[in-house]
């Protein structure tokens, strides 16, 4: 049984369930809340999981051998269930963890123990992640670095988009935006949900944008429009929503954004791109492993170490303004990127999918 509730591990777990599936397992593929469309949209054969569907009948009657979860902002997400059923009759549990971003909210749900809900193994994306985890008090057994299966297909697909013609690709996408201008797409971020210390974080914040809010993306947009315009002539704006983010949150801006773009592939809009700037989202560091201009903003710099990509120097970072205009007009104008990154190995998903097998079959053996 796989559970997915929110797109990041959506991300993982999709293409999981197919290879799983491909080496002739049988896989019961549930998902909730926003990851339910997420994976139907993106072609995943998935089925919903009703509020009062029993989690220990489900596990008994489809005969479950193994379940695999993805950790949520959702701090009473049904992957707790799923994984407190399955320690209860002795099935083996695994998770999924891309980033350290919130790895103490990861497993905790609505108690004061960080890993009250924790599976027998988490896979994780590198050993950053991993290094964050054994700091809080996991053991180390319980991890797995195997990569990042989602960046096996950006890897694919960053080669297949750059075989296409951006400024027709940008046509498509965007027809009413003038071709001959340089396109600086934002991709938002939902804040920091998963934790209750976000108020005294937010008292740290380096960047205050216009100075009227404390939320998190609003802060780094604001700052960003701020930017822009300074340069002549000035680019053209796209804001990129995340699934859980509305439009309606960015109005004061409107009239500085030139788009906004939702829903469909996120590659392709970030390959249309000039420069792609975000915050600590796993799209931008996708967008990254594609070879696209990249820029990460974040309001205390203790944030830059959330994502693999920024935290080892491979995306730039700023968290001054300052530092924010002196290097926007390089990274529009100066020199392409170099070839594209390299985070993990090839064929992560393998690596998990033979682990799962591996636990299973020892599991079962007399």
């Amino acid at each position: 049984m796989i559970f997915a509730e929110d797109p990041g591990a959506a991300n993982w777990l999709g293409p999981l369930s197919q290879h799983l599936h491909e080496r002739g397992n049988q896989v019961a593929f549930l998902a909730d809340g926003v990851a339910l469309l997420y994976l139907r949209q993106r072609g995943f054969h998935v089925q919903s999981i009703a509020p009062e569907e029993d989690i220990t009948a489900c596990l008994h009657a489809d005969r479950i051998h193994a379940v695999v979860v993805g950790t949520a902002e959702n701090f009473e997400t049904r992957a707790f269930e799923i994984v407190d059923a399955a320690k209860r009759m002795h099935i083996p549990s695994f998770s999924v963890v891309d980033q350290s971003t919130n790895v103490e909210h990861r497993f905790r749900g609505t108690t004061s123990n960080r890993f009250a809900h924790v599976t027998d193994i988490v896979f994780v994306a590198c050993s950053a992640v991993a290094d964050e985890f054994v700091r809080l008090g996991l053991p180390r057994e319980h991890l797995r670095i195997v990569g990042n299966p989602h960046h096996d297909a950006v890897r694919e697909r960053g080669k297949e988009l750059a075989r296409l013609d951006r400024k027709q690709l940008r046509k498509r996408l965007f027809p009413g935006l003038a071709a001959d201008r340089l396109l600086v797409v934002f991709l938002t971020e939902v804040g920091y949900v998963m934790n209750p210390e976000a108020k005294q974080w937010e008292q740290e914040f380096r960047l205050l944008g216009r100075g009227g809010s404390t939320y998190r993306t609003l802060v780094v947009l604001e700052e960003l429009v701020g930017a822009l315009a300074e340069l002549m002539p000035k680019p053209l704006l796209v804001v990129r929503l995340h699934p859980k983010s509305e439009r309606s949150e960015f109005s004061a801006l409107e009239s500085e954004i030139a788009d906004f773009s939702a829903g469909g592939d996120p590659l392709i809009v970030c390959a249309s791109a000039d420069l792609v700037v975000g915050m600590t989202s796993s799209l931008l560091e996708e967008s990254a492993l594609m070879g696209c201009r990249t820029l990460s903003i974040v309001p205390r710099p203790v944030e830059a170490k959330w994502l693999s990509a920024v935290a080892d120097g491979l995306i730039p970072c700023v968290s001054e303004r300052s530092d924010l205009r002196q290097v926007i007009p390089g990274l529009l104008f100066g020199p392409p990127p170099k070839p594209a990154l390299h985070l993990d190995g090839p064929l992560a998903v393998e690596a998990i999918a033979r682990h799962i097998e591996q636990v299973v079959a020892s599991h079962a053996a007399p």
